[in-house]
């Protein structure tokens, strides 16, 4: 693709996204026209015959730098009938800098999400009073823009599919792998 044509897809994504971060791929010929695509909006250039450690390493950059200037006003609600999981959960993401709050069934769940309007919540299915996919269908009748990432032992088709039917951004199968979650959260937050 030319360099003007890129210049001016990468102006038409900063219209109607202007937060979402941008990479430019290109050749090396292409290196002189990284300041115009700076200025732009693209928050870096890169090579397609760098590695892809090279690309790896942009990306988590970036990623951290939104963190650092995003993180400490977002958050995140886990809802697990699991105290221990809660505790962990909610330690891994104070340290990556999210405000955490906690409640320990669906019911209080849906009364918290009203109550503290968090931009992610875990949501466990199996719980008691009312469980995950209760929570989560009242949840997104009251506010549908919360991203809802269910977390779950069961690995059911049937239950990712009647999550996403109601409006759960993604699924988590447990245990949870906090590298994963880290991405869905972070992929999430760029995107809204």
């Amino acid at each position: 693709m030319a360099k003007d044509e890129s210049l001016e897809i990468l102006k038409k994504i900063r219209i109607h996204y202007s937060n979402l971060p941008v990479f430019i791929f290109g050749g090396e010929g292409n290196r002189g026209y990284e300041d115009e695509f700076a200025l732009a909006g693209s928050r870096g250039f890169i090579s397609r015959g760098g590695s892809f450690e090279n690309l790896i390493r942009k990306v988590k950059a970036t990623m951290d730098s939104i963190k650092s200037h995003n993180l400490s006003k977002v958050k995140v609600l886990i809802v697990d009938d699991e105290p221990d999981i809660r505790d962990i959960l909610g330690m891994h993401l104070e340290e990556s800098g999210f405000e955490v709050v906690q409640a320990e069934n669906g019911k209080v769940g849906v009364e918290k999400a009203k109550q503290e309007r968090p931009k992610i919540i875990l949501m466990d299915f199996m719980m008691p009073e009312i469980n995950g996919l209760e929570a989560l269908e009242q949840i997104m009748k009251f506010n549908g823009e919360m991203a809802v990432i269910m977390a779950t032992a069961i690995s059911e088709e049937w239950v990712w599919k009647k999550s996403r039917e109601l409006g759960a951004y993604d699924y988590l199968v447990k245990p949870i792998d906090l590298k994963h979650l880290d991405l869905l959260i972070s992929t999430k937050l760029l995107l809204m």
